[in-house]
């Protein structure tokens, strides 16, 4: 008799209903089965009681509820009633956790009419008075989100490992990262540590059809070839870019003169820096030797900086300074015992009757 019921109704898979008549002839709208987007067949949903009680099983059962938009009847219809003249209802019942399988039938016209129903935690039937039962855990969804969300860190990941020159001082603006002061190192590892924590983000400026007008433009105002006012936006000379730093940027786009001229004058006020900042004490070291000193100092001042810290860790472990003079071995097996009795200030103490009264006042007490 079901499948009488699908022949009435006919095949259509675009449609979120289709109306069908009962036994006196009267159109009745029922859920359309046959569209992939009303009822998907692929996939695992688990449905979740929201509230799990010991004892107790979240049971809801319903054969038809009223799509309240589009006034369909959704439901399973299995045949009409010779009685009744009315079309009959398959039970649908709901009792604690369970998994449906899109793949089988039965399963996804369940999960159809369920995802559909007031009981379900974000139903568009959802009713205000009656808290929710079930809430949806979407395990063919979960896993496509998870797979975007790791494509999106491979390829980040990819791009921001590759980034050198102005690509990466680019990468770093756009992102919203200082270059001030910052070595190549430090600049690779600041963009790879964005790219690693923000991938989406990342990939927006990337993959943005404006990049390259974005990069200029936050140049040009840091230069102070383009003006920024918050009241009348970004200026070049006399030209009106754009109140928005976005309209400034397609006016780049469209606007490709004017995009170069920029660039031209982003490059001469970097070389005209570069002869400005050149060491004259060293005149025979290139940028690239003097970069690679400034880096070199820099390390030089970490590793001196953890060798300190690393040093005190030991002093204040052991009792011990590492620059004095050589170690008291009557003080230092007095420390000892005084560090197995737990005794407060031990490598603190200095004064041997001091610690041998302490120890005394210890072993009086045990």
């Amino acid at each position: 008799m079901e499948n009488e019921v699908a022949v009435a109704r006919g095949k259509d898979t675009t449609s979120f209903y289709v109306e069908a008549k009962d036994g006196y002839g009267n159109a009745e709208r029922q859920l359309n089965f046959d569209n992939p987007k009303v009822c998907p067949r692929k996939g695992l949903i688990e449905l979740i009681p929201l509230k799990e009680r010991k004892g107790f099983d979240n049971r809801v059962s319903f054969r038809r509820v009223l799509d309240k938009e589009t006034r369909t009847w959704v439901g399973i219809p299995t045949h009409i009633d010779p009685t009744t003249k009315q079309f009959v209802y398959t039970l649908i019942t709901l009792i604690g956790r369970r998994i449906y399988d899109l793949a089988n039938e039965k399963d996804a016209k369940e999960w159809a009419c369920i995802k559909h129903s007031p009981y379900l935690e974000g139903s568009p039937n959802q009713d205000r008075n009656t808290p929710p039962i079930y809430k949806v855990y979407d395990k063919e969804k979960q896993a496509i989100e998870n797979l975007e969300k790791t494509k999106f860190k491979r390829k980040a990941a990819v791009v921001a490992d590759g980034l050198n020159g102005s690509d990466l001082d680019d990468m770093l603006r756009a992102c919203g990262i200082g270059t001030i002061g910052m070595s190549e190192i430090m600049k690779q590892y600041a963009i790879i540590q964005f790219a690693e924590d923000q991938p989406e983000a990342f990939l927006k400026h990337w993959d943005s059809p404006t990049r390259r007008e974005a990069f200029i433009l936050k140049q040009a105002v840091e230069l102070g070839i383009v003006e920024s006012n918050q009241d009348i936006g970004f200026t070049y000379r006399t030209l009106h870019l754009g109140l928005t730093e976005q309209i400034a940027i397609q006016y780049l786009k469209d606007h490709p003169n004017t995009y170069t001229a920029l660039d031209t004058l982003i490059l001469q006020e970097k070389e005209a820096s570069l002869k400005s900042n050149t060491v004259v004490e060293a005149p025979t070291l290139s940028n690239a030797n003097i970069a690679l000193q400034e880096a070199n100092d820099k390390i030089k001042a970490l590793e001196a900086m953890i060798e300190k810290n690393a040093k005190k860790d030991i002093e204040a472990e052991t009792g011990k300074s590492l620059d004095g003079d050589a170690p008291d071995p009557e003080l230092e097996t007095l420390r000892n015992i005084a560090k197995d009795l737990k005794i407060k200030g031990w490598h603190l103490t200095k004064d041997k009757e001091e610690l041998q009264r302490k120890i005394n006042e210890a072993n009086a007490k045990n």
